[in-house]
């Protein structure tokens, strides 16, 4: 019904709440191109890769987690959104070369772009 009833001698100067669910955006297959070429059915891995990010605060690219808290922040504070290129490296080898990038918090997650080193191997 929209209401929360926090329990009794409960004192707060600011409370957030958001909704349970979680953002998630997987890329499509890194496919450059050339002159006659192509990267279909070989081996691609992003050696290193950096996400842009917008307003945001956490996320997890491929499962690892991106650190956004700093020494500098209170703990019992909520953080700050920043803009920052994340960067993430060794996303393992498959055939597809696709990063898995998620929000599990109720925060912002604004993806701008996505770039880095792609290595490309033999089936």
């Amino acid at each position: 019904g929209g209401i929360y009833k926090f329990p009794p001698g409960f004192l707060a100067k600011d409370v957030q709440g958001g909704l349970g669910y979680e953002s998630r955006v997987v890329t499509v297959r890194p496919e450059p191109g050339g002159a006659g070429s192509t990267l279909m059915g070989l081996l691609r891995s992003w050696n290193r890769i950096w996400i842009r990010l917008y307003n945001s605060n956490g996320a997890t690219i491929n499962g690892q987690i991106v650190p956004f808290r700093k020494p500098t922040n209170n703990l019992g504070q909520g953080l700050p959104d920043v803009t920052v290129d994340v960067q993430v490296i060794n996303l393992g080898y498959d055939r597809d070369g696709r990063v898995d990038i998620r929000q599990p918090n109720p925060l912002p997650c604004n993806l701008l772009a996505q770039f880095g080193e792609l290595s490309v191997g033999q089936i």
